[in-house]
C-alpha cells in the first residue's frame, strides 16, 4: 500500500469507535502508548481537554482529546492527533501533496463528504527549521457551524496530523491568515516530537 493510500486510510479510520489504549499523561507532556510520539500538555491543556483516548490499527495511532465544559464533561469539540508510522521518510518533493491528501482524507473520513471545506492553507518553517503545514476549514458539525484547524508535520519515523474542531458562531467571522485561524493549536502542534 502506497503512502498516499495509507494516509487516506488513516484519516478514514477516525470514524470508528476504538477501544482506549491509554498513553502516559505527565504534568508537562503527553506520551502516546508505545512511545510513538509525545506532545506538550501543560496546566492550561489539562484544564481544557480530557485525557487522550487512544486507538491503534496497524501503523496508525489516533488520539482524541475532547474539550471539557466547566463541569469537566466532554463536548463534541476537541483536538485529535493522527500519527502514521513510516518505514522510511517521505520524499521532500512529495510532502506538499501528501499533506493535502492527508487533510482531505481526514475531513471526509471523519466528518463526511462536504461537511468542511478548506478555506486557507500555507507552509512555513518553525524556529527549529521543521516544515509545518497549516490548514483552516469551515463547515458544519452536527448541524452546528464549525471551524477546523489542522497542522501536518513530517518526521523520519512518522507523519502527524494535529487538529482541533471548534464551534463557530454563525455571526462570527471566519478569520484565517496563511492557513492559521487558531494560533494556539498550531503552536501546540509544533511541540510534537517523535518517539525514540
Amino acid at each position: 500500500m502506497g503512502l498516499r493510500n495509507l494516509l487516506v486510510l488513516a484519516a478514514a479510520l477516525g470514524l470508528f469507535a476504538w477501544p482506549a489504549v491509554g498513553g502516559d499523561v505527565q504534568p508537562d507532556r503527553y506520551t502516546a502508548a508505545g512511545g510513538a510520539f509525545s506532545i506538550a500538555a501543560g496546566d492550561a491543556f489539562h484544564q481544557r481537554f480530557g485525557a487522550g483516548a487512544e486507538a491503534r490499527s496497524g501503523e496508525i495511532l489516533v488520539v482524541d482529546f475532547p474539550l471539557l465544559n466547566s463541569m469537566g464533561l466532554p463536548l463534541q469539540w476537541g483536538r485529535t492527533i493522527e500519527w502514521v508510522k513510516l518505514d522510511k521518510p517521505v520524499d521532500p518533493l512529495q510532502t506538499d501533496a501528501q499533506a493535502s491528501a492527508l487533510v482531505d482524507g481526514y475531513l471526509e473520513g471523519r466528518f463526511g463528504a462536504g461537511a468542511f471545506t478548506i478555506a486557507d492553507r500555507s507552509k512555513f518553517r518553525d524556529a527549529d527549521g521543521q516544515l509545518v503545514y497549516a490548514f483552516s476549514a469551515k463547515g458544519n458539525l452536527n448541524q452546528v457551524p464549525a471551524a477546523w484547524q489542522g497542522t501536518v508535520l513530517f518526521f523520519d519515523t512518522g507523519v502527524a496530523l494535529i487538529s482541533e474542531t471548534d464551534a463557530q458562531p454563525a455571526s462570527g467571522p471566519f478569520d484565517s491568515r496563511n492557513g492559521v485561524m487558531n494560533a494556539d493549536l498550531v503552536g501546540w502542534a509544533q511541540t510534537i516530537r517523535p518517539g525514540e
